[in-house]
């Protein structure tokens, strides 16, 4: 059972945000401002963590 329910079993992120684009159109930018902005972790170790984080949830990164 999907956890959004307006979408198929198997439906991931690039799913909900194509349903709903009109309210993430500014996910894409924020992504990128979390992983590239000036931070005390290298963009390396923040696309590390995020991808330890998503095998963690099952998801693929």
């Amino acid at each position: 059972m999907p956890f959004v329910k307006f979408l198929h079993e198997d439906a991931g992120q690039p799913d909900i945000v194509r349903a709903r684009a009109d309210r993430l159109r500014g996910l894409p930018k924020q992504s990128q401002r979390i992983l590239r902005d000036p931070s005390e972790l290298t963009p390396a170790q923040r696309e590390f963590i995020g991808s330890y984080v998503s095998g963690l949830n099952d998801c693929p990164h």
